[in-house]
Formats: C-alpha cells, structure tokens, sequence
C-alpha cells in the first residue's frame, strides 16, 4: 500500500516538474524527457550535440530542497520552483554549486543534499541570485538557441497577465458563481471581464492555435488551482471553489 505521504510528495514533485517544463518551452528551450526513470526529470538541448541535465525541485512556501547524493558534472542542473506568496520563483543552479552550498542530511536512513535558498535579502539568498530564472542553462549554447530563447523571453515578459493573475480571476469568478461552472464556461467569463486588459502579448496566438491569455486560464486551472486544491470537480468538468480556495482568495 502506497504511504499518503509519499503519494503527496509524489504528487507535488510531478505538479513542479509540468511547471518548469511548461516554462523552459515557452521559452523555446527544446526539452526532452526520458522514457524511464535515471534520476533526470527533462534534457535540455543548447544546440552543437550538447545537453543538460536537469532535476527539478518543488516547494511550497519554503524554499529548502532535498536531492538525493549525487556526483556533480558540468552538464548537471537542479532548477528549484518555488511557490511562496502566490507566485513562482525559479532558480536553475549548476550541480557543483548545488553541491558545494548544501548539507548533509539523512532522511529514512538515505543520504541526501539540503538547500536552503532562504527569504529575499538574506545571505544565502544573496549567494544564488546570479541563478534566478533560467539564464544559466545558455552556458555553451549555440547563438541559435541564445537567439531563439532571448526573443521568447522577450516576448514572455513583455506585460501580460501571469497564471497567478488568472488564477485570482477564476476563485473570483467561482466564488460569486451560483452553480459549478465547466471550464469553458470560467474561460468565458474571464474573457468578459478582463477584455480591455489584454495586451498585445496577451492576444497573440501560442500553442495549439489558442490565444496565450486562454491557454495561461486553462493551465491556471488545471495546473494550478485543481492541484493545489483550490478548486474541485463536483462534477465531470463542472468546478466549485473550495474552502482552501476561499482562504486563498482572500489572502489575494
């Protein structure tokens, strides 16, 4: 029998994985995931036949990661994804790093490697910042990735709503809803209501023919808010806020 903890930090570590593979994309990184399990959750390809390694960790609130012992390679990157305030921060630091700036630990009798990244203005907070975000994974790139992700990234943060933003949107609009709503029907409503916020970037066609500020609603609600328990099925693909969402909702 599958221990509940195990399954949640299962769980949290796979929602954390999609979070920083759906980033690393839309930032035109060109990510590969293996078939089978070897201690490396996605391959990134910099162009020139080379490849990093990346293993992803996610946490909540608190941004002190756990990683199993391992041997440190040049290739070999943890990128860190915490959600602390209702918003994401990511951290892509080298394995030697990693390394070099964490503790032993033992958990359940293994061995592992503890960092502590620490609130914003600390010391140890000080000695990452230089690997905030993903910019350290286009050391050796080819100038045609560097290109291709610098236009990306421009385009990214170019003002646009953020999942955080429409995830606010949807609690709101669930919140006031007198009946569950599909998803569809949430897209819809965020639409009427935020229509004459959308920018350029909003507007602008992404993945799979949608407009990106629809496919950042869909994400927000299935990525975000029904992992996070925020909100909940009452039927198929019809959803109702729950108490944890309301929490939330007012802590906005």
């Amino acid at each position: 029998m599958v221990d509940r903890e195990d399954l949640d930090t299962g769980v949290k570590g796979k929602q954390g994985e999609l979070l920083v593979i759906g980033e690393l994309l839309q930032r035109r990184y060109k990510v590969y995931l293996p078939v089978i399990d070897i201690g490396i959750d996605c391959l990134v390809d910099v162009g020139g036949g080379n490849y990093k390694e990346i293993q992803v960790k996610y946490r909540e609130d608190e941004p002190t990661f756990n990683a199993r012992k391992f041997s440190p390679r040049d290739n070999f990157y943890m990128i860190c994804c915490v959600e602390r305030r209702q918003r994401l921060e990511f951290w892509t630091i080298p394995s030697e790093v990693y390394h070099a700036k964490s503790k032993r630990i033992q958990v359940r009798g293994k061995d592992y490697l503890q960092l502590t990244i620490g609130k914003e203005g600390s010391q140890s907070y000080n000695d990452l910042a230089q690997y905030q975000n993903f910019g350290s994974l286009l050391k050796g790139a080819t100038t045609e990735i560097r290109k291709a992700v610098s236009a990306a990234s421009r385009r990214i943060e170019s003002p646009h709503l953020k999942q955080q933003d429409l995830e606010r949107e949807v609690l709101s609009i669930l919140s006031s809803a007198q009946a569950p709503m599909s998803a569809k029907e949430i897209v819809s409503a965020i639409g009427s209501r935020l229509g004459p916020r959308f920018t350029k970037a909003d507007l602008a066609i992404a993945k799979a023919g949608r407009i990106r500020w629809e496919n950042t609603a869909r994400f927000a609600i299935y990525q975000g808010l029904k992992r996070k328990g925020f909100i909940k099925a009452s039927a198929k693909n019809q959803y109702i806020i729950t108490t944890r969402g309301k929490e939330a909702l007012n802590s906005w």
